[in-house]
């Protein structure tokens, strides 16, 4: 489990928060002017949106003009790349998720990018929800029908994915259980969702919560939540881990980071507004409402965080078989 106790992470962060104040008056000073938060995917997507929330909360905790810059492609290393080559000045952040920061590097044989090395983090944001979809026309119920109804018609279901997560979530079902269907990958989750509505595929591994409001409509159905608890999105969808499959292990998360060079001081400065506006209720409310849990976890914790998510994940994609490319 990535994140443990949400109420002592939270008392912690206050405690690191109130430990930087005296020490950021000058660092303050420096980040005077706007400050750019790129995001490394298409604008109108969940991450967008996230973004969107994270850039109005620092602009009121900060103080200073937050403007969110769409920087997609390349499965958000384009966006990741930017910021690393940046100035660090604190004034270019990324919008990090588990694409760009594990999946990129520890997927490819040359990464472009360390991003325990190339970036240093101002913060954690919190853990998404992100689900397994079926087209309502597929007679399952579970995740243990699934497993079944693909087992009696091999190579006949197709699944989507969207992002890393997606993608490895998937590979991970499919050798656990031992199944085959076939892959649909896609730069973003906006047309799979529209291709699983069609029934162009059956089973789609994604984080947009407006595929909830199908659900509810009854032309999808949903399975299973990714991650170590149940999303207060669809609290009567189980994890992967009470559907019988604890081999589905990922736990997405969001954070935000700048370039390795930036000072101590301005990233004190930073994660000192980021935990500020993440501990506000109506920040609180509205990422709940875009499907992330908010776990705050300030830039000094997160320093051994990421490199022991980098350790995990690539144990994660050699047992799922995934091939670098």
């Amino acid at each position: 489990m990535i994140f443990q106790n949400s109420i002592v992470r939270g008392l912690g962060a206050l405690l690191v928060l109130a430990s930087l104040q005296p020490n950021t008056s000058q660092a303050t000073e420096q980040l005077k002017g706007p400050i750019k938060l790129v995001v490394p995917f298409a604008a109108g997507g969940s991450v967008d949106a996230l973004a969107r929330i994270v850039a109005s909360g620092l602009e009121e905790t900060s103080g200073q003009r937050v403007v969110v810059e769409n920087r997609p492609g390349a499965e958000g290393s384009i966006a990741a790349q930017y910021v690393v080559r940046s100035a660090a000045d604190g004034k270019t952040l990324l919008m990090g998720t588990t694409t760009q920061l594990l999946w990129v590097p520890l997927s490819r044989k040359e990464p472009p990018y360390n991003p325990a090395t190339a970036l240093k983090p101002i913060g954690m944001l919190g853990e998404s929800a992100f689900f397994m979809y079926v087209n309502a026309s597929i007679p399952v119920n579970s995740v243990a029908e699934l497993v079944a109804f693909a087992k009696a018609n091999p190579d006949k279901l197709n699944y989507a994915y969207g992002n890393s997560t997606g993608n490895i979530a998937a590979a991970q079902l499919i050798q656990k259980a031992q199944i085959k269907m076939n892959a649909v990958p896609y730069n973003g989750e906006a047309q799979a969702i529209t291709d699983l509505l069609g029934n162009r595929v059956q089973v789609m591994f994604a984080t947009t919560v407006s595929v909830l409001e199908q659900v509810k409509e009854g032309r999808v159905k949903a399975l299973a939540v990714v991650g170590s608890a149940r999303s207060p999105l669809a609290p009567s969808v189980p994890t992967f881990a009470e559907s019988g499959m604890s081999a589905v292990d990922l736990s997405p998360w969001a954070a935000v980071f700048v370039p390795a060079a930036t000072s101590s001081d301005l990233t004190d400065a930073l994660s000192s507004a980021l935990v500020k506006a993440l501990t506000t209720s109506a920040v609180e409310t509205k990422l709940a409402g875009v499907g992330l849990t908010v776990r705050p976890m300030p830039a000094r914790e997160m320093v051994t965080f990421v490199p022991n998510e980098l350790k995990k994940w690539d144990g994660i994609i050699t047992r799922a078989g995934i091939v670098k490319d």
